[in-house]
């Protein structure tokens, strides 16, 4: 019954340049559309875990990561295995890439269930400032 299904963690943060990942799924010929994703890292907080806003340093080169999607649910794509990082076994992901959305995967915000990803130095990494505008206060 929903028009649309975002597939991503509390650990991804999706962002658009224009509109929203939901009509770019609308607007797509499947139904479907993929979102490329890209590791956000947070600088090593005393007493807490780091927040989604701590994450605005980036590796260079970027880091990228697995692509997640949005699709239209009763669209012909949807009709068959919906999976982690797309649909139909993936067979669909490099034609329907986003060109205005992508995430930021965070990459400490984690109780390291699967791999250690405690937050370390950013000495070598550099802020990302779309990641640090997003949690500016604006007027």
């Amino acid at each position: 019954q929903s028009a649309g299904v975002l597939w991503h963690d509390v650990d991804e943060l999706v962002i658009s340049d224009r509109g929203t990942v939901f009509e770019e799924a609308e607007k797509s010929w499947l139904g479907y559309v993929t979102i490329p994703g890209f590791w956000r890292y947070a600088a090593k907080v005393e007493g807490r875990m780091p927040s989604h806003a701590d994450h605005i340093y980036q590796k260079q080169p970027d880091a990228g990561c697995k692509e997640k999607y949005c699709l239209i649910p009763n669209c012909w794509a949807a009709q068959g295995t919906w999976d982690v990082h797309g649909i139909r076994r993936y067979a669909l992901n490099g034609l329907v890439k986003s060109t205005t959305s992508r995430f930021f995967h965070c990459a400490n915000l984690s109780n390291s269930w699967k791999r250690d990803r405690k937050a370390r130095s950013v000495e070598k990494m550099i802020i990302d400032p779309v990641a640090q505008d997003l949690w500016l206060d604006k007027p």
